[in-house]
């Protein structure tokens, strides 16, 4: 019986887990989806908002509040999904996270666990 947790045998992987180029190709498309569904998705979030403030009163139920709020939600992790890990990981705007150091790591983190992301 294994009582630490440091004497465990070491796992090594043998060979690339996923082939680069196939990897590419779902980062690109998922960056697709992304850009297109991300502006549709804050105008719908915007014109819930409106009809909310305007008292359109099919609009004013709770169901639709929490519409709105995991709209917010959801808006919030995607922006942060890429601004905190992908965009590093492709090497875009490396200046700005080299001058932000631990403090982006911090905040994406922060932010990844409390919404959810894993």
């Amino acid at each position: 019986m294994v009582t630490d947790f440091y004497s465990l045998p070491l796992v090594t992987q043998k060979g690339e887990p996923l082939d680069e180029t196939l990897e590419k190709v779902v980062e690109t498309i998922q960056f697709s989806i992304f850009c297109f569904t991300l502006p549709f998705y804050i105008l719908i979030t915007y014109f819930m908002l409106d009809a909310l403030h305007r008292g359109v009163e099919e609009l004013s139920t709770p169901f639709f509040r929490l519409c709105i709020a995991t709209a917010f939600i959801d808006i919030w992790t995607l922006l942060n999904n890429y601004l905190g890990a992908m965009f590093p990981k492709w090497g875009w705007a490396t200046r700005a996270y080299l001058f932000l150091d631990g403090y982006y790591a911090h905040a994406y983190l922060y932010f990844a666990w409390s919404s959810g992301e894993s």
